[in-house]
């Protein structure tokens, strides 16, 4: 073996072209570097270095790598031509059978996967049309049953209402020959006639017209109020003082007068029945009002509001008159008020004045009061009454007193006319106990804060709102039958509660 310690002559560089100019370009840019020139690589460096290489005349790394240059530069050269034939060379490269074939290859494959996901979103997109149509076809088959049920509902009440007409007709029609029979019999028998005026007058015209409509103003009784007629209540303890020695002085019993004055405050209507209802409405008059009360008695023949306002005795207009600039509250007590149906001549002027739209609405301390009687003219009470009204049952006390009375007056601007807080939790528990009478709650709330004012105890209070609008609506709005379920689900059959139910039943139906 013959072994050659001389340098060696050349070198040949192996490695790819893309090597070749990354590693003359790492060269070029070093060499920039080291001359102070920018180290930006570009062809006229790598030019500037193949020639300082050149002029150096080193040993032979430094002709491999200026080998490397020359044919970096002479790659550089060819990519340019490359560039301009870049054209012809693919069509040349397109014409050629294995090109062709490879990309016919291709173009199969790119149209066969383009099929396939055309084929799977078609898919999909018609898997959620059946589903919609299936959802619209249910739906569609539901309506129809729907529609179906509804036609024969129809039919029905179709049916219902061709017997109700035939109902209606007959009805009508015995209406009318009872009217005719009731009338030949009130002329038969003058003297039943007084207890049938309520009944007859709209049908009679002109018969009781006369009371009804009023006399003419000239006769009108109109009392002289004036403020200050006695002496000014400032405190809870002359309030219950002068309430209690009215009262024994007008021979009732003391225990109302605290429900009246509440009904007074809260803007309700106080419905006294029984023998010592207009006492006691006179005594509250006398304890806190300086007596300013006018009584009109109410006449059977009395259907509408119109026939409160001017009749001989004073009427609601001569209240309003005389209540015009009195800083104290007046009363108009509607004397067997239940004479008259309630429904059309007072429950009419309640509602107005809740609206503010009455006739005695400009005057904020004119209140409208009531008594019930028994007898032949009077006619059973309207329950929708007592969302404006409280009923009140006095009971006669003692002879009344010979003792001079004194007055009391309380202004209209006194703490015992500001309504205080609703008692929530009383008049949800009265609630839940008689669950008939929900549609209260706005009067038990109302009147129950004016109560609250003067009677803290929540027990006492609950007695109160049960015996003062509960018991007097159920009494008028419910059947016998289901005033024994309103009992029982209340837990009092023959109790005090019960016996109250009935006497008010016997009162007010």
């Amino acid at each position: 073996m013959r072994v050659d310690d001389a340098p060696a002559s050349g070198f040949v560089d192996w490695d790819d072209d893309a090597t070749v100019l990354r590693r003359a370009i790492e060269l070029t840019g070093k060499v920039a570097k080291h001359a102070g020139h920018n180290a930006a690589l570009t062809k006229r460096q790598i030019q500037e270095a193949a020639g300082a290489f050149a002029d150096l005349g080193l040993g032979p790394k430094q002709k491999l790598e200026l080998y490397r240059l020359d044919r970096a530069n002479a790659l550089l050269a060819d990519a340019e031509e490359v560039a301009r034939r870049a054209g012809e060379l693919a069509d040349w490269l397109q014409a050629h059978p294995a090109v062709q074939v490879a990309l016919d290859d291709l173009r199969k494959q790119v149209r066969s996967d383009a099929e396939q996901r055309a084929r799977t979103e078609l898919e999909i997109l018609l898997a959620k049309e059946k589903t919609s149509l299936q959802s619209v076809t249910e739906r569609n088959a539901a309506a129809l049953v729907d529609l179906e049920s509804r036609r024969r509902e129809i039919d029905l009440a179709e049916q219902q209402l061709a017997g109700l007409r035939e109902d209606l007709a007959k009805t009508a029609s015995d209406a009318e020959a009872a009217i005719g029979a009731r009338a030949l019999a009130a002329f038969n028998h003058p003297l039943e006639l007084l207890a049938e005026v309520s009944v007859l007058r709209p049908f009679l015209g002109a018969i009781g017209s006369g009371a009804g409509a009023g006399s003419p103003k000239s006769q009108v009784q109109r009392p002289a109020w004036s403020s200050a007629q006695g002496e000014t209540i400032k405190d809870r303890a002359s309030l219950r003082r002068m309430l209690t020695g009215a009262a024994r002085a007008k021979g009732v019993a003391p225990s109302q007068m605290l429900r009246i004055h509440a009904a007074i405050s809260a803007g309700v209507m106080p419905i006294t029945v029984g023998s010592g209802g207009l006492a006691a409405l006179a005594a509250y008059a006398q304890a806190a009002c300086g007596n300013r009360l006018l009584v009109t008695h109410v006449s059977p023949g009395a259907i509408s509001p119109r026939d409160l306002y001017e009749i001989p005795d004073g009427g609601l207009s001569a209240g309003v008159e005389a209540a015009q600039g009195v800083d104290g509250i007046s009363v108009v007590v509607l004397e067997g008020a239940n004479r008259s149906p309630l429904e059309s001549s007072v429950l009419p002027i309640l509602q107005l004045a809740e609206l503010g739209t009455s006739l005695t609405s400009p005057v904020p301390g004119l209140r409208l009061a009531a008594t019930n009687v028994l007898g032949a003219t009077t006619v059973p009470i309207t329950p929708q009454l007592w969302h404006h009204a409280i009923a009140i049952h006095p009971q006669p006390n003692a002879v009344p007193t010979t003792t001079p009375e004194s007055l009391g007056d309380l202004p209209l601007s006194s703490e015992f006319f500001a309504i205080g807080d609703a008692p929530t939790e009383v008049v949800d528990a009265l609630l839940e106990a008689w669950p008939e009478c929900r549609e209260l709650r706005p009067a038990l709330n109302r009147v129950g804060a004016a109560m609250r004012r003067l009677q803290e105890d929540e027990e006492r209070l609950r007695y109160e709102l049960l015996h003062a609008i509960v018991l007097p609506y159920t009494a008028t709005a419910l059947s016998e039958e289901e005033q024994v379920e309103a009992l029982n689900a209340a837990g009092d059959v023959d109790g005090a509660i019960a016996l109250e139910l009935r006497r008010l039943r016997r009162w007010l139906c």
